[in-house]
């Protein structure tokens, strides 16, 4: 959706779930705002709206994302690129906590850890923080981040690495 502000044009995401207006203007004006060092981010989450919405905010926030809905099929990808020479299969990764299936995002992050121990990790979930802070403990470099999400915090957040 094309938004018009102060005579520039900006290109912007109208997310279903949000509320109000002002969240999907926030959206546009951080699109724009924190495209600086281009990131290749891995995205996991079972809802297809949600990943479709991180995937269209870091692209226009001028990233790469790949998204997966199944646990076994993102493992399977990672580990099919452990083999390959290259300097990691993502800058950064992005997992919900619930998952279907028998991993968490929790065991996904410790199993992908294995092989890249130094990944940062965004853990997305509308679970109480505490479960999330007691489950992520052993954990480093993983930052948690509740639902619904503010894409301008976690935009920001990305910016960081």
């Amino acid at each position: 959706m094309l938004y018009k502000c102060n005579g520039r044009i900006f290109m912007g995401i109208l997310y279903q779930f949000s509320v109000g207006s002002w969240y999907n203007y926030s959206v546009v004006m951080t699109l724009r705002e924190y495209g600086s060092k281009k990131m290749r981010v891995g995205i996991l989450d079972d809802h297809q709206g949600i990943c479709d919405m991180l995937s269209m905010a870091l692209e226009l926030a001028g990233h790469t994302a790949s998204t997966y809905q199944d646990s076994a099929q993102f493992l399977a990808f990672v580990t099919q690129e452990q083999a390959s020479p290259l300097s990691g299969v993502f800058d950064l990764m992005i997992v919900d906590y619930h998952l279907p299936g028998e991993l968490s995002g929790v065991d996904v992050i410790r199993r992908v850890r294995r092989i890249y121990p130094n990944l940062p990790v965004l853990l997305i979930s509308a679970e109480c923080p505490r479960v999330l802070e007691a489950a992520k403990e052993g954990l480093t470099g993983v930052k948690l981040f509740p639902k619904p999400l503010r894409l301008s915090t976690l935009l920001a957040t990305i910016k960081e690495y």
